[in-house]
């Protein structure tokens, strides 16, 4: 099982055990040019039954994610 999280990018920032190199440039460039940016994470939550993840707190499966990449949209109306 695992946890997929989105989110703004200064958020999800600090929810990252590292940082990829460029991140902050990659999304900050891609808004400058009218993009919504969306990155994702993910953990494994490992071998965590089903029925037990109702009794883990939001911030413990939102932290210590890694950098799955970033989404981004182009919305012209």
């Amino acid at each position: 099982m695992i946890t997929a999280v989105k989110d703004a990018p200064e958020v999800l920032e600090s929810m990252f055990s590292s940082i990829p190199e460029g991140y902050v440039e990659g999304y900050k460039s891609l808004a400058q040019k009218g993009y919504h940016v969306f990155p994702f994470g993910y953990s494994s939550l490992g071998n965590l039954d089903k029925n037990n993840i109702k009794h883990i707190s939001r911030d413990e499966l939102e932290k210590g994610l890694t950098f799955a990449g970033f989404l981004f949209i182009s919305c012209s109306l």
